[in-house]
């Protein structure tokens, strides 16, 4: 069961994560099992987005994933995305008012990103083209939004195309790596993200914004992946196993000064807007439930305390 939680926590996809999830774990007889992935902050620091997979007690058991909203102290949560398809890993737009995700329908071997109204209306498709394309952030001006794509020919790769889908652009071209969960810097010049060479050794790199300069900051050590920004961009917060406990830990931009920064299981940590918060999941999986805590690490409160 460890295995599997490492394996799922590694990857970005999350219909990939669903379909192994289902064969290891939900041929079982178990109650109804709900956990959450890609937390996310409003640009007002005022609400979360984040992915909820609800697996129902059906047989044969059916695994559902949905995008919501709710404040950052954990009222007013909303279901944004619809029945019909499964939706994950959503950002925001500059305004709040439009979040962008990926939408997997029939096909489970095609998703595409869409963008939606916060209170779920106005669904617009932004990708057509095959494979799998997902886990989109939006640049703080709202120009631009960079994410996975991933085909049969091709490991997931980068990619950056304008917020209305056109000017679409490679910034990855190497089929010996995966690379997964692209994040903008808050001046929008740099990109940081992790690669995956198969060792269960994922490093974290960053990037110029037109895919130079590709830089290694975590020195080979630990499996090191979900990384994001500090409000001011001097710092990146990022899930590792370097110490052998999967925890929190924060680096300078330039991959100096690596500091454990909690000691709970987590990943998915995200700082807010302000600077003042993080957010973050955690849990042994698949009880995981969604965190808030001070930008330090401290008070932390548990938003959806599953038992």
């Amino acid at each position: 069961m460890n295995e599997l939680r490492i394996k799922n926590e590694k990857i970005n996809y999350i219909l990939v994560i669903i379909l192994l999830y289902a064969a290891a774990v939900f041929a079982q007889e178990t109650p109804t099992t709900t956990f959450y992935m890609a937390v996310t902050w409003s640009p007002d620091s005022k609400y979360l987005s984040f992915t909820e997979l609800r697996r129902t007690n059906s047989k044969p058991p059916v695994m559902k994933a949905d995008i919501y909203t709710m404040k950052a102290d954990g009222t007013e949560l909303k279901k944004i995305t619809g029945d019909e398809s499964n939706d994950f890993a959503a950002s925001w737009s500059k305004d709040g008012k439009r979040l962008f995700f990926g939408l997997s329908a029939q096909d489970i071997k095609k998703s595409d990103i869409f963008a939606v109204n916060t209170d779920g209306s106005n669904l617009t498709q932004i990708t057509k083209n095959s494979g799998r394309n997902s886990s989109p952030d939006v640049s703080r001006d709202g120009k631009k939004i960079v994410f996975n794509s991933e085909s049969v020919e091709r490991k997931p790769q980068i990619y950056v195309m304008n917020s209305d889908g056109s000017g679409l652009k490679a910034l990855t071209n190497d089929n010996t790596l995966a690379f997964y969960n692209p994040v903008w810097s808050p001046d929008g010049k740099r990109i940081v993200y992790y690669v995956e060479k198969g060792d269960n050794k994922d490093q974290i790199r960053t990037m110029n914004a037109d895919g130079s300069n590709q830089k290694l900051l975590t020195n080979n050590v630990g499996h090191n992946f979900y990384p994001s920004w500090s409000a001011d961009g001097k710092q990146i917060i990022f899930s590792s196993n370097r110490d052998g406990e999967q925890t929190m830990y924060t680096m300078k931009a330039d991959g100096s000064d690596i500091k454990r920064l909690t000691g709970v299981d987590s990943s998915y940590a995200r700082y807010s807007p302000n600077g003042r918060k993080i957010v973050f999941i955690s849990g042994k999986f698949p009880n995981t439930n969604i965190f808030v805590a001070d930008a330090d690490g401290t008070n932390a409160v548990n938003l959806t305390a599953q038992k």
